[in-house]
């Protein structure tokens, strides 16, 4: 199971997958957004490079237990051109958007490989 993290940079939970080292500490992380895919309910998958002073544990109310959890997960030091960086794959029907290196939110999601996404609104 991966560690839960609350991304700040764009207001989700997400699951942390690897810490990486660059120009600085970098997180790979994933959430989802739930709207309509082409005109149909459904949820996209999204993975980003986030700095990881925008990621912060969550889930284990037990600060050691969240420590012990946090130093299982992999370091890896990451190619100087982040377009380089590694990506998580797809499967199957998932609809799935890697946005690369954020330093922002990014907004929604572009349309891309045919799938028209409109985010959720909430009231």
């Amino acid at each position: 199971m991966r560690p839960l993290v609350q991304i700040d940079l764009i207001d989700k939970l997400g699951d942390l997958y690897v810490w990486g080292l660059a120009d600085g500490w970098w997180a790979l992380v994933s959430w989802s957004l739930h709207g309509t895919i082409n005109g149909h309910r459904g949820q996209m998958e999204c993975s980003a490079w986030v700095p990881s002073r925008n990621v912060w544990p969550c889930g284990d109310p037990d600060p050691a237990a969240r420590r012990r959890t946090y130093q299982h997960v992999q370091r890896i030091l990451l190619p100087a051109n982040p377009t380089q960086w590694p990506t998580l794959a797809g499967w199957g029907e998932v609809t799935w958007h890697h946005w690369g290196r954020l330093t922002a939110d990014p907004g929604p999601p572009p349309d891309s490989g045919g799938h028209t996404f409109q985010r959720d609104h909430v009231k």
